[in-house]
């Protein structure tokens, strides 16, 4: 059986400490139930990191208080932010 890659834990909190310290918000903000913008899109960028890294939608559910379904649809809709946003897009 081949052992499966894991990522430390540190990189995980590094990540979630760094979108805190860019967006100005405490990791309970960040984790929290607030439906505001900035915390939303705080993390939607969570999430983007985290998957870059290689975690799984379970994974970065866990990380930031999640379903992984939700942690799905904030990746989606990212992207789709993204696309809107940048130029020629």
């Amino acid at each position: 059986m081949t052992p499966k890659f894991t990522i430390e834990q540190s990189v995980i909190d590094g990540i979630i400490r760094d979108v805190c310290i860019q967006r100005g918000m405490t990791r309970p903000e960040l984790t929290g139930q607030s439906r505001l913008t900035e915390h939303i899109d705080a993390r939607r960028e969570a999430v983007r990191r985290l998957m870059a890294v290689g975690l799984s939608t379970t994974q970065i559910g866990r990380a930031l208080n999640r379903d992984h379904s939700t942690i799905v649809t904030a990746y989606r809709r990212g992207i789709l932010q993204r696309m809107a946003t940048s130029p020629g897009g």
